[in-house]
């Protein structure tokens, strides 16, 4: 006390008197009348980012305070409201004390307090395939990164229900891999050659004073199957996306030619891309039958013997389209053959 007399009254809390509580998980407690403080006993991690996160402004008028095991002050500050306070200096993995208080003249009610610590990691997470991936954004963190390795030319393909999210898919360099279809309304599709890439799931909400959750799922389209000239295979798509990818193989100085069966209805295209063996972009294009400069089909050509894979994927008046298509690969019978002068050429 400070300039007059009295009588103090203080209480010492241990360590053991501490709430144990979750990262990632809603905490709800009471502040009972004539407390000012609450402890809580958290396990963090070093390699997240984490953050104090009331949206519901339970904690309006605390402040918090957090602390190592060994009694040092990490970090405090005002518990203020909205989409999250980040709780920076986490330096060690381990275990540690939050303690929230609030004003000694403000303890003549209880008080509820509705928080989540949350914790998100800082480097990308492996991506899965063919499972739902889930987690959670926020305003102020809202990207969120996973990594995967392609053994060879794939069609990766993400969807979600939610509408807030587009995708970069972006390779070891950071450079952006190809789109086949738009990231758009929570959808994507991309062309990747061999390597090692990074998607990313970006939020694109606006302000959210709570934790926006998430769950998106990755396929990947692997299936690689051969053409032979004359003999017709069927592409069956879902939501645009195709079952598989096509394959031609080329002796040096042949070419084909490779296309629908039947003329594309109207509206209906197909983009593509073709890859060399050694995952080079030879070709790309979009087949359809309107007047907006659609091909007809994919000339193929090589100077040296090379296998190319063809990638597809479908659109119909700019939607994702369900059904099949059949396809048929042409020998176009050109043949490149070397002549010096003097040479008697054949007749064909």
């Amino acid at each position: 006390m400070r300039g007059g007399s009295g009588t103090a009254t203080f209480k010492v809390l241990s360590v053991a008197q501490a709430t144990a509580i979750t990262a990632n998980t809603p905490v709800s407690r009471t502040v009972p009348t004539g407390e000012a403080y609450a402890l809580f006993d958290v396990a963090l991690d070093s390699n997240s980012d984490v953050f104090f996160s009331d949206a519901s402004n339970s904690a309006y008028g605390f402040s918090y305070q957090l602390y190592d095991l060994a009694g040092h002050q990490i970090t405090q500050g005002n518990a203020a409201p909205g989409s999250g306070v980040q709780l920076n200096n986490i330096a060690v993995s381990g275990h540690y004390l939050l303690a929230l208080a609030r004003s000694p003249y403000n303890t003549y009610a209880s008080a509820p307090l509705n928080f989540t610590i949350l914790q998100i990691p800082r480097t990308p997470l492996p991506l899965q395939f063919g499972s739902p991936t889930q987690g959670q954004f926020l305003s102020i963190s809202a990207t969120r990164s996973y990594t995967f390795i392609a053994s060879g030319p794939e069609e990766i393909s993400v969807s979600t229900a939610q509408g807030n999210i587009r995708y970069q898919l972006v390779d070891a360099f950071g450079h952006d891999a190809m789109v086949l279809s738009p990231s758009n309304a929570g959808k994507a599709t991309f062309s990747v050659a061999a390597g090692s890439y990074t998607l990313k799931a970006i939020y694109q909400g606006g302000y959210a004073a709570a934790p926006v959750p998430f769950t998106f799922t990755a396929r990947a389209i692997q299936t690689t199957r051969p053409m032979t000239v004359g003999i017709p295979l069927t592409v069956n798509w879902s939501s645009g996306i195709p079952d598989q990818q096509l394959q031609v193989n080329l002796q040096a100085g042949e070419s084909a030619w490779l296309a629908p069966t039947v003329a594309l209805p109207y509206a209906v295209e197909i983009g593509y891309r073709v890859l060399d063996a050694g995952g080079t972009q030879v070709a790309a294009g979009v087949l359809g039958n309107t007047s907006w400069g659609d091909a007809a089909g994919i000339p193929l050509s090589a100077t040296m013997v090379s296998s190319y894979t063809i990638q597809m994927f479908g659109l119909q008046y700019g939607q994702a389209p369900t059904g099949a298509t059949s396809f048929k690969l042409s020998d176009n019978a050109l043949t490149t053959v070397a002549y010096t002068l003097g040479d008697v050429v054949p007749a064909p």
